[in-house]
């Protein structure tokens, strides 16, 4: 059986926090997929914010650039 619950908050999104960086701001993420799901959330969420990674030794780093 199913037991529906009310008034339970839905957790945000752990690339939330993207929308508030500023231009020549970045951050590091570990993997190819994740910088994928990085791209795919920015494109449906904050389409106005264009991005840049590069591959580095710790993973790959993003860039805000627009």
């Amino acid at each position: 059986m199913i037991i529906i619950e009310q008034n339970i908050p839905m957790p945000t999104s752990k690339f939330s926090n993207i929308g508030t960086m500023k231009i020549g701001e970045s951050f590091i993420i570990k993997n190819s997929s994740e910088r994928n799901a990085v791209r795919a959330w920015i494109k449906k969420n904050t389409p106005e914010i264009k991005i840049c990674s590069r591959k580095v030794d710790a993973g790959f780093r993003i860039w805000r650039v627009k």
